[in-house]
């Protein structure tokens, strides 16, 4: 949907300015490589669930911390 970047403006200006920021001074960045799977994960079940109109079971993949 088109009212996402209007929406989150400020979340999505926070994100890139921490992503940058790590970038810049070398630290870990606050949101990992992992939760971002997990987003993906969780939305990729959710759009799933929509289109059959059923539950989905979500399976985690194993993943180190």
């Amino acid at each position: 949907p088109t009212h996402f970047p209007e929406r989150y403006a400020e979340a999505y200006r926070l994100e890139l300015s921490a992503f940058i920021e790590a970038i810049e001074t070398g630290k870990d960045p606050e949101i990992t490589a992992k939760d971002g799977l997990m987003a993906l994960v969780l939305a990729n079940a959710a759009d799933k669930s929509a289109h059959s109109n059923q539950p989905v079971v979500i399976d985690y993949p194993n993943m180190k911390e």
